[in-house]
């Protein structure tokens, strides 16, 4: 899937999957992290607000998958 918009620190993740994370003050060479819908992008320890991350491919995390899903009797 291609998904080109960025996000900012503080917003919610529209889909889980892998970001790149790209940091303002370029202290950081961008790198990659794997976030879950519906959790925020957190700011960085040094640069805070000024981060932005890109979707790089949607993955569902396997409870969000439907051959995957927990059930009571497990």
């Amino acid at each position: 899937m291609a998904y080109f918009d960025s996000f900012r620190s503080g917003t919610k993740v529209p889909l889980s999957g892998i970001y790149r994370v790209f940091h303002g003050q370029g202290h950081l060479e961008p790198h990659c992290v794997t976030m879950l819908a519906e959790a925020y992008f957190p700011r960085c320890l040094k640069c805070e607000g000024f981060v932005r991350y890109e979707l790089i491919f949607d993955a569902p995390h396997a409870e969000e998958h439907e051959m995957f899903r927990v059930s009571d009797d497990r």
